[in-house]
């Protein structure tokens, strides 16, 4: 199953919601969005010990009060917002994910020769610890080149290579890429 990769808009939103529990004063141990494939959505996880001190209804309140203060309550999709204790065990499996590195090669291709333009991206690790993999796809070079500039954050010179080779000759490769595996779900690439 593909996981759609973590949008410009939800990771400004997060960072909104950041700052206005700073304001607050609200102690967060992380904040993080998760990967939840049966809804096929991002969840924004929100650990702070206030979860385990003033229960789950208090901490919500606290968390509204602060986006009414920082004038941002109308902008946050709410139902994706969720606030854990820093001890549950998705809040212990967010930081294992930050912690685990993968090392391996961003393959890029276009496909088919015939038909309209599409493009996909597949990382494959050196040592593989998942099942499957997971292709990203494209509609045009140009969803390409953003997503090798902007999400991919590969240095200049390595992306505009890749690219032009991809133009050139149909395939290029990036290597070696490292990323946890938090960041290969927000790429939409685990």
């Amino acid at each position: 199953m593909d996981t759609k990769p973590l949008v410009e808009n939800e990771r400004r939103i997060a960072a909104r919601i950041m700052s206005a529990l700073a304001a607050a004063k609200v102690v967060v141990d992380l904040c993080d969005w998760h990967y939840v494939p049966p809804l096929e959505e991002w969840q924004l996880i929100i650990a702070t010990p206030l979860y385990d001190s003033i229960g789950p209804r208090g901490t919500y309140f606290r968390l509204v009060d602060a986006l009414e203060r920082a004038g941002i309550y109308k902008d946050v999709p709410m139902r994706r917002v969720f606030l854990k204790s820093p001890k549950d065990p998705v809040v212990k499996l967010l930081r294992q994910e930050a912690r685990e590195q993968q090392e391996g090669t961003i393959f890029l291709l276009k496909e088919p020769r015939n038909g309209p333009e599409q493009y996909s991206a597949v990382f494959s690790p050196f040592l593989a610890i998942r099942d499957s993999v997971v292709v990203r796809r494209f509609s045009a070079l140009e969803e390409v080149e953003m997503f090798l500039k902007n999400e991919l954050r590969e240095p200049e010179s390595e992306w505009r290579r890749a690219l032009n080779e991809l133009k050139a000759t149909r395939s290029a490769s990036i290597f070696p890429v490292q990323r946890s595996v938090r960041e290969l779900k927000r790429l939409g690439l685990a």
